[in-house]
């Protein structure tokens, strides 16, 4: 699991064009779909907002997984401990569950990228499988 931050922040002008942008690269990233899932969100507002996330990623390292997109470079990998990290468990669940808040900035939008394996995401972090949640 990996913390995901855009670089150049303060190069984000409109919340729409940043939320495009992570569109953007999670196209790119298709190559590389079966092996991730994640979701990153547009923080803030107009003229001041930031770009972070999450991704689970198949196997122990970032690189080969992101490095199918051109633009993998203009973001920051960090390495998540949820299990024993409260700070990193707490970014994990708030980024997934689209709650996410960064020095004041809050949550305006954002893109979710899945794999095919998401059933096996569930049972390593003990999740509820969503066959089984009501209709």
């Amino acid at each position: 699991m990996w913390r995901v931050d855009f670089k150049y922040n303060e190069e984000l002008t409109q919340t729409f064009m940043s939320s495009n942008q992570i569109g953007g690269f999670f196209n790119r990233l298709e190559a590389s779909r079966k092996y991730l899932f994640g979701s990153v969100g547009v923080l803030g507002e107009t003229g001041n907002s930031v770009i972070a996330g999450t991704l689970i990623l198949r196997g122990p390292d970032v690189k080969p997984v992101v490095d199918v997109a051109p633009d993998w470079e203009s973001y920051e990998y960090k390495k998540l401990d949820v299990k024993g990290n409260d700070e990193d468990k707490a970014f994990f669940e708030a980024a997934l569950a689209w709650d996410l808040e960064i020095s004041g900035k809050k949550w305006v939008d954002g893109k979710n990228v899945s794999f095919q394996g998401f059933a096996s995401i569930n049972r390593y972090l003990k999740l509820p499988n969503s066959s089984s949640r009501g209709s």
